[in-house]
């Protein structure tokens, strides 16, 4: 389903690692049998972009990690936006911190972002699924906050795609209905 709305772009920013997105690209890869670029962020503090980065490249798939910050200037040349998720709510979206400030840059600059979720993680309420607690480690003697994912309102991000099919982030209970 994703190839259906993913195919007409060359360029994507993704953050962490989901394995829907992996292998959207792989697959989007294989189909168009065209030059597919994706920009990862860094996805600090865990670093998971580099085993996404790592899998894609075995793919064939261009690969570039850049800074969690620095998305801006790609939004505003035509990449569009993938990520995944952990938990998807009819308001919210949880995903590795960053992904909020992808959302608000891409509804900013116009590009599309496209959330991949399978529908075994819809729940009824966000709040249900307890969160990664925060963390605070000290390094000679300076607390440093370790948040690892945050929820993102839902309305900021164009559809969510899922194995049963597109929806519009309003329509986001037919998942479990549909």
């Amino acid at each position: 389903h994703a190839c259906q709305y993913l195919g007409e772009y060359d360029k994507f920013v993704t953050i962490s690692k989901s394995g829907m997105v992996l292998r959207a690209f792989q697959y989007l890869k294989k189909l168009n049998k065209k030059n597919v670029r994706v920009f990862v962020t860094e996805s600090n503090p865990g670093r998971e972009s580099l085993q996404l980065a790592k899998e894609l490249i075995k793919s064939d798939v261009d690969v570039v990690i850049i800074p969690d910050t620095a998305v801006m200037h790609l939004l505003t040349e035509g990449c569009c936006v993938v990520s995944g998720c952990d938990v998807i709510s009819p308001s919210h979206f949880r995903n590795k911190v960053g992904s909020y400030q992808l959302a608000v840059l891409s509804k900013f600059t116009g590009a599309k972002y496209y959330l991949l979720g399978d529908s075994f993680k819809y729940v009824d309420d966000i709040k249900s699924v307890p969160e990664t607690k925060e963390e605070y480690e000290e390094d000679d003697g300076i607390k440093i906050l370790r948040r690892l994912f945050e929820d993102v309102p839902l309305n900021l991000v164009q559809g969510v795609i899922t194995e049963k099919g597109f929806f519009n982030p309003t329509e986001i209970n037919s998942i479990v209905t549909g």
